[in-house]
């Protein structure tokens, strides 16, 4: 009958938007799903772009090191005519005879006698002296420290064993070590109660690390 075709087409007409309504959503789904993953994918490619551009920066600062590489020159004297006759203190100085950087921070203070590295790497420190020994008095031990520790095996021993006179000894180290930026190093009188002059300390950057 009429009726039962009528029916028999809704049923059909229904079936068919319910299957299209079905597959607009599993369209949705598969957009939803594919926006996801470009949102991930942007995600992961801005976090290698941060990667990358850290390291061309440190790359551009390593170029410009080369150009400009990092350099530091002090050189103090203690005068001969203040000798130092004390023991258990840092010896200063009373004459800058040469600096020459483009660190910032750090450098030779002459009040204290402390040299404190303006950049990482590798220093060489030189130093001499004039030492005056007399019968009866104590050796002079003159040691190079380092962050206030004795550096192993860098010193000066001078010493006069006779029972009368004296004389006067000349001395000189030259040592290499790696500094870190704020390091310090100094020259200390262990035992300088026979008196100690002619003092000069100088202190340069050998190699600079690439930071």
């Amino acid at each position: 009958s009429e009726i039962l075709i009528m029916q028999s087409f809704i049923f059909i007409l229904m079936l068919a938007l319910s299957f299209a309504k079905s597959e607009e959503d599993n369209y949705l789904l598969e957009v939803k799903n594919i926006v996801a993953a470009l949102q991930e994918e942007l995600q992961k490619t801005k976090y290698e772009l941060e990667i990358t551009k850290t390291k061309l920066n440190k790359i551009e600062e390593d170029v410009l090191n080369m150009k400009n590489p990092p350099f530091a020159f002090f050189c103090a004297l203690h005068d001969d005519i203040t000798d130092i006759n004390y023991n258990d203190k840092p010896i200063s100085y009373t004459t800058l005879l040469y600096s020459s950087t483009n660190a910032e921070g750090g450098g030779l203070d002459l009040g204290t006698g402390a040299f404190t590295a303006p950049h990482p790497g590798t220093y060489t420190a030189s130093f001499s002296l004039v030492s005056y020994n007399d019968a009866g008095y104590e050796n002079n031990v003159v040691s190079l420290r380092k962050n206030g520790q004795a550096f192993l095996r860098s010193g000066i021993l001078s010493w006069y064993d006779d029972s009368e006179g004296s004389t006067k000894d000349q001395g000189a180290r030259t040592i290499h070590l790696h500094l870190d930026r704020g390091d310090t190093l100094d020259l200390f009188c262990e035992l300088c109660s026979d008196g100690i002059g002619h003092i000069t300390f100088c202190v340069n950057l050998s190699q600079f690390d690439i930071e």
